[in-house]
């Protein structure tokens, strides 16, 4: 049964909606809702169909349910790099989806090791994030055009409002960042890249370099205070790396479920509920937050140097 009770942890944790739970599970399995709750409270043994009617409806692997010791780790992963808008329409809702989970979560926090900048500080700057999907195309897609364009046949009510969504649901997580001197230069290179190609106009570049310095502009007040949002509720904590993370990876937790999520390209990536992996991750976050500069509260002079330095960046793209 131990494996049965995993799945639907890892069920519990992808739902959109706890309350209907019972009630997906009976229709999917075509089962009584007391049959149903037997299954979830594990009185009952999951069929072998029924837990792959369970894995496929929910996106979860077989293996990454079964708990045993071996070195495979199953990872979820929805391709970016498709041809026109929907398929990342579709991936921005599976992102706004699993926001929604973790911001309502009884207990839940979110930390970030960054060597570019998190997706979720881009969502309240629409250009930003289009600029993001735009480098993506340029490289995978071999799309041609520029910046301006490529917006003009992307951009989308639905989509900004997609955006909005993640942003406000990432306001309502506990979050602990840890960032490095470069963790802005990805962003800044793709910029000064297209500047040079002539992809820009001269317009276009000063509003993307115009929300960058917004956007470190909110960072840096919620770290002077260590929450974020306007209420100053939820816990922001801020730490300073001496030395290169290597990738972003992200690790949330959601009422005693892990879940890693790891960059992969620009702006894609696979994600995955191992708990082996959960585990070590979590340890190396430690580990690594034990060696950096904790930026948040009480260190003005290291945080307002390093602030600095990165609107100083953003400033002489635009010189």
């Amino acid at each position: 049964m131990q494996n049965q009770n995993r799945l639907f942890d890892l069920i519990r944790s992808v739902s959109p909606s706890h309350m209907n739970l019972a009630n997906e599970i009976s229709e999917l399995l075509e089962i009584s809702l007391t049959a149903a709750y037997d299954r979830m409270r594990c009185s009952v043994p999951l069929k072998f169909e029924e837990a792959c009617l369970l894995c496929r409806r929910y996106g979860i692997s077989l293996d990454t349910a079964a708990v045993h010791e071996t070195d495979t780790v199953s990872f979820r992963y929805m391709p970016l790099a498709a041809e026109g808008p929907e398929r990342y329409l579709r991936y921005m809702k599976g992102l706004e989806a699993a926001m929604e989970r973790l911001s309502k979560g009884e207990s839940k926090e979110l930390k970030f090791a960054a060597d570019d900048i998190p997706i979720f500080h881009f969502m309240p700057y629409a250009e930003l994030t289009y600029f993001k999907l735009y480098a993506w195309n340029r490289t995978m897609n071999d799309v041609k055009g520029s910046y301006e364009r490529f917006v003009h046949s992307a951009d989308r009510p639905e989509l900004r409002e997609i955006f909005r969504r993640i942003a406000s649901a990432y306001l309502q997580v506990p979050t602990i960042e840890i960032w490095t001197e470069e963790t802005l230069d990805p962003v800044l290179q793709l910029m000064a890249h297209y500047r040079d190609l002539g992809d820009f106009n001269t317009d276009t570049l000063a509003k993307l370099c115009g929300q960058l310095l917004d956007l470190i502009g909110r960072m840096e007040k919620w770290a002077a205070v260590s929450a974020k949002g306007d209420d100053r509720g939820v816990p922001y904590h801020l730490y300073l790396s001496p030395v290169n993370l290597g990738n972003s990876i992200m690790l949330t937790q959601c009422d005693g479920v892990e879940s890693v999520r790891m960059k992969l390209y620009t702006i894609n990536s696979i994600a995955t509920c191992d708990s082996r992996l959960c585990g070590e991750t979590g340890k190396w976050l430690v580990q690594t937050i034990s060696k950096s500069t904790h930026l948040s509260g009480s260190s003005e002079v290291q945080r307002t140097v390093f602030f600095n330095s990165m609107k100083q960046k953003v400033t002489d793209l635009t010189a």
